[in-house]
């Protein structure tokens, strides 16, 4: 994922969507934390999907989550997506850790 935010922040949005589509099927195929699909999704806009991968992660206690819902810098965009607080606060995390920088 840091690769796709890298190429995003490069302007280069058709780069991240192949790292994207990489990342789905390691995902579907192999083991890819879904936190970390989360945050590429989020990246990219994909509201609803990094919602439901953020909700995959919490219900198998994917370890990465802590970080992404508190404070990992990467996970900015997926904790300003509206309906995340839910799921921190099912994690037990504070609401003023959203949206940290």
């Amino acid at each position: 994922h840091l690769i796709l935010l890298t190429h995003l922040k490069m302007k280069r949005r058709d780069e991240a969507l192949k790292i994207y589509i990489e990342m789905q099927v390691r995902h579907r195929d192999f083991y890819l934390p879904p936190s970390n699909l989360a945050i590429a999704a989020a990246a990219l806009g994909n509201d609803e999907h990094a919602l439901e991968l953020a909700q995959s992660a919490m219900g198998m206690v994917d370890p990465y989550l802590s970080f992404i819902v508190t404070s990992l810098k990467d996970g900015e965009a997926l904790r300003n997506i509206p309906g995340l607080d839910k799921i921190q606060e099912r994690l037990g995390f504070p609401h003023f850790s959203i949206g940290m920088k």
